[in-house]
């Protein structure tokens, strides 16, 4: 993954579908037909790997808000591009991501391996207000906003997510960013340098993000019509952590 990577940040919307692989590749053909889509450039090669850090709170307050469907909620995670959780990573991503229905907020902050290495150490988010990784003032910002946000809920590394994606890019009124995501696979942090020890998650489903701010393209329209999409709420956090436990989700009250 390249560090000059663009952040796709601020306040955009986000939907999701479930597909199968066969249903993913129709879509996926369909968009790069008919909305002119072009790979981001992380994709240009292909799909690229996501390892994605969850930190919750000591009762787990981010997965029972998903899975109890509450439409305010937040994710606090970290993330990088190699294939597993190691000594020696490059850099960290540092992410702080709050949802209210279908509108997403994110920030995101990048910081060095040795910075990374010492803040989990002994997961402590203090230090990483007085990190020398001030390149500007908005990754200043993002780092306080990511270690305040950890600091008031006490939160503990939790869950290592990990997945392949394919990501594209269209221009619109503004930018329309469309991932397809697959091969999503789970484990507890504290097994994360063993790949041997991620499960399946997604049992081969492929999970399709639109991400917008404002308006969406006429192509998208035609395209939920075309294969029958319907949206879900899916996450990939809360499934990760309901098969790692083995249940199943919090019925809610009708």
């Amino acid at each position: 993954m390249k560090s000059s990577q663009q952040s796709y940040i601020g306040k955009r919307f986000e939907f999701k579908y479930f597909l199968s692989p066969i249903e993913a590749k129709k879509v996926e053909a369909f968009l790069l037909t008919h909305a002119r889509l072009t790979p981001d450039a992380n994709s240009k090669d292909g799909a690229y790997i996501v390892n994605s850090l969850y930190f919750d709170t000591p009762f787990m307050e981010d997965y029972t808000d998903k899975d109890g469907s509450l439409l305010v909620r937040k994710k606090v995670r970290a993330r990088m591009y190699d294939d597993c959780w190691h000594e020696n990573l490059e850099n960290v991503w540092l992410e702080v991501k709050h949802k209210k229905n279908m509108n997403i907020k994110k920030t995101r902050a990048k910081i060095s391996g040795d910075t990374w290495r010492t803040f989990i150490k002994n997961n402590d988010p203090h230090m990483l207000l007085n990190t020398e990784e001030k390149e500007d003032q908005e990754n200043i910002a993002d780092i306080q906003n990511f270690a305040h946000t950890h600091i008031r809920q006490s939160y503990l590394p939790s869950t290592v997510v990990r997945y392949k994606r394919k990501a594209y890019l269209a221009d619109f009124t503004s930018l329309v960013r469309i991932t397809f995501d697959y091969d999503i696979e789970a484990c507890r942090y504290e097994n994360a340098s063993h790949p041997h020890n991620l499960v399946p998650v997604s049992h081969q489903a492929v999970i399709m993000e639109v991400k917008f701010n404002d308006k969406l393209p006429w192509w998208f329209s035609h395209m939920l019509a075309q294969f029958n999409l319907q949206r879900t709420d899916f996450s990939k956090y809360r499934n990760s952590v309901a098969v790692l436990r083995g249940t199943q989700r919090i019925p809610i009250s009708k």
